[in-house]
């Protein structure tokens, strides 16, 4: 996949943050962003308890998009904690 650098931009409400492709370190960060993001929306596809992704599919998940050609996922951490991800295949 494309590389992205880390970089930090400010958001509108003057909070700033770092965008950057998903990289080794990340796992629990996403791990806990995906379990909070199906608890505090009532329109994700699944429930809590259907949520078993594993630290180490997280670990893998990671690794294959940055060995991938044709994957990218980028994610914005704040203070370490990752707060939104996007990802393209």
């Amino acid at each position: 996949m494309a590389i992205i650098k880390n970089y930090n931009i400010t958001l509108k409400n003057g909070k700033e943050v770092e965008v950057g492709s998903a990289q080794s370190g990340d796992e629990e960060s996403l791990l806990k962003f995906g379990q909070d993001s199906i608890i505090d929306h009532e329109y994700q596809a699944k429930f809590p308890d259907e949520f078993r992704i594993t630290l180490e599919e997280e670990f893998k998940f990671i690794e294959d998009y940055r060995e991938s050609s044709n994957k990218l996922a980028l994610v914005a951490r704040d203070n370490g904690k990752v707060i939104a991800m996007l990802n393209f295949t």
